[in-house]
């Protein structure tokens, strides 16, 4: 399991308060800091539904640990009773992974996320 070093992310706390919506991407691993900061928006770049094809286009990724991590978050803001953050898959389409949105959009439902955003590689 990779462990982030956070200090980037708390160093720009003093602006959660000022900023209108905080944003962030990435691998759902960041479970206290997301909850922490108010993060309103939690983005997650995929490239598959399953994880040979994710991981093989994403190459260090761990699809199956991505979803352990984001059901943690789902999990977690329903216990808190939040609406936020507003959680989303980022799928970049590809012609190799195009195939996989429907099942995507199903696990997607099955997590709890809100959104599956869809991104056409040009």
């Amino acid at each position: 399991m990779i462990r982030l070093d956070m200090r980037w992310f708390y160093s720009l706390e003093p602006l959660f308060d000022i900023l209108e919506e905080v944003t962030l991407m990435g691998w759902g691993q960041l479970l206290d800091a997301i909850f922490d900061n108010h993060v309103d928006v939690f983005a997650v770049s995929v490239d598959g539904a399953n994880q040979e094809t994710n991981d093989a286009i994403r190459r260090g990724s761990d699809l199956r640990e991505i979803n352990r991590n984001l059901r943690k978050i789902v999990s977690r803001k329903h216990n808190l009773n939040l609406k936020y953050p507003y959680i989303n898959y980022v799928f970049c389409a590809m012609h190799r992974s195009l195939h996989e949105l429907p099942e995507l959009i199903d696990l997607a439902a099955d997590i709890g996320l809100e959104e599956v955003k869809v991104v056409f590689r040009s």
